[in-house]
C-alpha cells in the first residue's frame, strides 16, 4: 500500500510541478541589500592537525566564503509551520534551508496551502527559521538567531513567526535579542502573510559568520547571566555525554570514565538542565569535550581561548562545529572515532553509535 501511495504521490508531483511552471509569475519582493558577502579563506586548523589521518586533515581545509546579507521583502504570501513561503503553486527558494530541497516542497506539498487550516497576519513580520531549524537546537542557535540580528538592524519592532510548540530555549533568546512580539504557529498550518520580512541565510550549511556569532554570545550571555560568575581556578573541565539520546552515543562511555577522571574532567548531562543551567555551566569551562551533537552548540557560551575536544563518526565529514570553535575563538581538537554499524537510525544521516580509541583520546588530551 505505501509503495502504491509513493506512486500515486509521484504522478501527482510531477503533474502539479509542470503545472507550476507553466502559470510561473515572479515573487513580488524586494530585495535589501544589508552587508556585503566576505571570503574568509581558511580557517585556523585543528590543534592537533597532525595527528590525523591525511583524507580526514582535508576537512579542515575548505575556504569560508559568506554571501550577500540580504532583507527580502515579500507580498502577499503563505508560510508553512516549517518555515516554507509560497505564492499560489510558486515556492520561494530562498525560505528553504538548503536550495536541494526544492523537490520536497514542491508537487503536493503546495497544494496543502489550500487544505490545511490557516492564520493571518496583516503587520509587518519576520520569519528567520526554516525547515532544519524549526525544532533543532543548534540550527536555531546557529544559524536562525544571526538572522535574527540582520532583522533587527531595520525591523526591530515586528512580529515574528515561531514554530509550535515554542521551545523554552526560543522564547529566552528571542526575548534576549529584544523581540517581543511573535505569533506562534501550529503544526500543520500556514500564516498568510501581507508583508513578510525574511533575512537570507548567513552562511553555507555548517559554516558561520564569524562577527555575528561573537555578537551572539556576548548578547545572549549577558542577558542570561546579568552577574558574571567568579572565575574558579583552575577552570572547569567537562565531558557532555549523549548517554541519554537515543543516536549517536559514544558506546564506550562507562570505560571511558576512568580516563577522564586522570585528566580532572567532570561528566555533566545536558538534558537534565534548562536552557539558562546550560548557558551557566559553561561559564569559566576552559575544556569543553563531546560527541558530535547538539550539545556541542553550548561552546557559543564559552570565553576566547577555552578548548574544544569533538569526537567524531571518522566516516563521516561534517565540520560544522570545528568552523564554529574556529568563528568564536576556540581552540579545537579532533578526535576521530569508529562508528557502531547497524546502530543507526535509517532515516537519520550520521546517526551510529561511535567508538573512540582510548590512546587516541588520551594522547590528545596529555596536550590540553
Amino acid at each position: 500500500m505505501k509503495t502504491l501511495l509513493g506512486k500515486v504521490k509521484g504522478i501527482l508531483d510531477k503533474a502539479i510541478r509542470r503545472r507550476s511552471q507553466a502559470l510561473a509569475k515572479p515573487f513580488a519582493v524586494v530585495d535589501h541589500l544589508m552587508h556585503y558577502g566576505q571570503d574568509y579563506g581558511r580557517q585556523p586548523p585543528p590543534k592537533n592537525l597532525l595527528d590525523l589521518p591525511a583524507d580526514i586533515q582535508q576537512w579542515f581545509a575548505e575556504d569560508v566564503i559568506l554571501p550577500d546579507q540580504i532583507l527580502h521583502e515579500l507580498t502577499a504570501v503563505r508560510v508553512s509551520w516549517h518555515g516554507i513561503v509560497v505564492r499560489g503553486l510558486q515556492l520561494f527558494v530562498p525560505s528553504l534551508a538548503h536550495h536541494t530541497y526544492a523537490d520536497e516542497f514542491t508537487g503536493t506539498f503546495l497544494v496543502r496551502q489550500w487544505l490545511s487550516k490557516s492564520l493571518a497576519s496583516d503587520k509587518v513580520t519576520g520569519l528567520v527559521y526554516d525547515y532544519w531549524a524549526y525544532s533543532n537546537y543548534y540550527h536555531w542557535l546557529v544559524d536562525t538567531l544571526p538572522r535574527l540580528l540582520l532583522l533587527r538592524e531595520r525591523y526591530p519592532d515586528c512580529v515574528l513567526l515561531v514554530p509550535e510548540p515554542v521551545r523554552s530555549y526560543m522564547k529566552t533568546t528571542i526575548a534576549a535579542l529584544g523581540f517581543k512580539a511573535v505569533q506562534a504557529v501550529p503544526r500543520g498550518y500556514f500564516v498568510n502573510v501581507q508583508k513578510l520580512i525574511m533575512p537570507s541565510h548567513i552562511a553555507p550549511p555548517g559554516k558561520q559568520d564569524p562577527g555575528l556569532m561573537r555578537q551572539l554570545r556576548q548578547e545572549l550571555t549577558k542577558s542570561v547571566m546579568p552577574v558574571t560568575i567568579a572565575a574558579a581556578s583552575p577552570g572547569k573541565r567537562l565531558y557532555v555525554s549523549r548517554s541519554k539520546q537515543i543516536i549517536r552515543r559514544l558506546s564506550n562511555e562507562n570505560e571511558l570514565l576512568a580516563l577522564l577522571a586522570q585528566y580532572a574532567i567532570e561528566t555533566i548531562y545536558f538534558e537534565d538542565m534548562d536552557f539558562e543551567q546550560q548557558v551557566e555551566a559553561m561559564q569559566n569551562v576552559e575544556l569543553l569535550m563531546g560527541v558530535h551533537g547538539a550539545n556541542l552548540t553550548n561552546m557559543l557560551f564559552l570565553a576566547t581561548g577555552a578548548k574544544i575536544v569533538e569526537l567524531f563518526n571518522q566516516t563521516i565529514c561534517n565540520p560544522c562545529y570545528f568552523h564554529l570553535a574556529s568563528n568564536l575563538e576556540l581552540d579545537y581538537y579532533a578526535v576521530p572515532c569508529a562508528p557502531v554499524i547497524g546502530t543507526g537510525a535509517a532515516h537519520i544521516p550520521n546517526s551510529e553509535d561511535i567508538l573512540v580509541d582510548f590512546a587516541v583520546l588520551a594522547h590528545t588530551l596529555a596536550h590540553l
